[in-house]
């Protein structure tokens, strides 16, 4: 495979807050329970990872520098069954196996986008990327068996531009990419039913979708995918199929971003919500959708241990809750003040760059400096550090919670709570000879870069 890319990498840049330093409004975004160890939870956040060996009783932060984060993403994080983490950024991907202090890169020729571990077989993982073969732009698969420790082509590249991937969960040669067209940028669900190696792709037509991304693929019915996207009327869309993306109808309109999507463990409930919209559940016999908590959801994630939902600390009073009445209450599990550094060695990555980052990050966060720093057990860490108590009794009913602004990850966290989510894609010219197709490049530097901005919000 060749350098895939970015082919205006040189004169155009996707531009977001780096940690901090430009005041991204400090929020959780996306939560992955271990598939081998329920007990361990990775939250993704606009400041790194927060880690949870103890069913969410205690967190500890890694940094973004050492996980690999760039460019101010919100990069899509993944867990195998031996807990390693994966991190799917732009310039590579990153991988963690002792948990979160020691961090390689692989698949660093590759600009991934996305990835989707199999639950069926836990150690295999699938990312995919965006390909620059013989002169034009397409996307390919790249496959690991043995929890990241190495990576091998998968099937056969397919036209477009890649956004999400994901795999059936009862038919894991079942694979599923949504993205767009390279000539038109028409939305594209595409799949294949033998691990990639032949593809079919469907154009959404309805609800003037733009990007679509995949929420997820049902545990037990493989032709039913469900898909998010945000629509040229700038708010978002649910949309189903039942016959494996050749058709997709709408089940839920958002007032805005539908940045929380759930499908329970046994596929009958979907739980959606956003920072317009709050917490909603339906049955996915009908779809109807009800309204079960005033929390406006960031990110939402159900498992056996219940429903859990990322929010706005300042109007949930939690960054992470679990419910375990179907969203009609909420126990904080994570806010932000109780967070600790991950206690790492000083060879390790983030013991190498996480604690002068920490110094800061802890007047950003409320975090009393005084209070020691605790560490996740890992095979690098120093067992002797003390840890703090993450957990807290409060709760938040269906009666209590959110003011109804939205969230915007931008803003300092000193400030007043931003009233709209936003981001920036920076697009700026640098003297290049001119090129018979340079509008062309422009459109597609400029698709990637709104891929690489919403794709933050992708399957659940």
């Amino acid at each position: 495979m060749k350098r895939l890319v970015w082919p205006l990498a040189l004169a155009f840049g996707c531009a977001g807050g780096n940690a901090l330093a430009n005041g991204r409004y400090p929020i959780a975004n996306q939560l992955v329970i271990s598939p081998g160890d329920d007990a361990r939870l990775v939250l993704r956040t606009t400041f790194g990872l927060v880690l949870s060996s103890d069913h969410g009783k205690t967190f500890q932060w890694v940094c973004e520098k050492a996980a690999g984060f760039v460019n101010g993403e919100d990069p899509p994080v993944e867990v195998t069954q031996d807990s390693s983490v994966l991190v799917a950024s732009s310039q590579a991907l990153g991988v963690s196996h002792d948990g979160g202090c020691g961090w390689q890169t692989t698949l660093e020729d590759l600009s991934i986008v996305d990835a989707d571990v199999d639950q069926s077989q836990p150690k295999r993982a699938v990312a995919i990327a965006s390909l620059y073969l013989d002169g034009g732009t397409s996307s390919g698969l790249q496959e690991t068996l043995d929890n990241g420790h190495t990576w091998h082509t998968l099937g056969a590249p397919f036209d477009g531009l890649p956004a999400t991937v994901a795999l059936a969960p009862s038919q894991p040669a079942r694979i599923y990419a949504s993205g767009t067209s390279v000539t038109d940028l028409t939305p594209l669900v595409s799949t294949s039913e033998d691990n990639g190696s032949t593809w079919h792709s469907y154009p959404l037509s309805i609800e003037k979708i733009t990007v679509p991304f995949l929420a997820a693929v049902d545990p037990k019915r493989p032709e039913v995918v469900y898909v998010r996207a945000p629509t040229a009327a700038g708010t978002d869309v649910l949309v189903v199929s039942t016959d494996f993306g050749q058709h997709f109808k709408t089940i839920y309109k958002a007032k805005g971003g539908l940045y929380g999507f759930a499908l329970s463990p046994d596929g009958t409930q979907v739980a959606v919500g956003g920072p317009g919209d709050p917490l909603s559940i339906a049955s996915s016999a009908d779809y109807v959708f009800h309204a079960v908590n005033a929390v406006l959801p960031l990110c939402l994630k159900w498992s056996a241990a219940g429903l859990y939902a990322c929010a706005d600390e300042a109007n949930a009073d939690f960054s992470l809750g679990l419910s375990a009445d179907s969203g009609a209450s909420f126990k904080a599990l994570f806010r932000k003040p109780a967070l600790t550094l991950l206690a790492c060695a000083a060879n390790t990555a983030a013991g190498q760059y996480c604690p002068q980052a920490w110094l800061g990050q802890q007047a950003t966060l409320g975090i009393d400096a005084g209070a020691p720093s605790g560490g996740m057990p890992s095979n690098q860490a120093d067992a002797g550090a003390p840890a703090t108590e993450g957990g807290s009794s409060g709760s938040l009913t269906s009666n209590g919670g959110a003011s109804g602004s939205a969230v915007s990850s931008a803003g300092t966290a000193g400030s007043a709570k931003p009233a709209g989510k936003s981001s920036s894609c920076a697009l700026s010219m640098s003297p290049s000879p001119a090129q018979p197709r340079a509008f062309f490049w422009v459109w597609i530097a400029a698709a990637l870069c709104s891929l690489r901005l919403r794709r933050s919000t992708s399957h659940n």
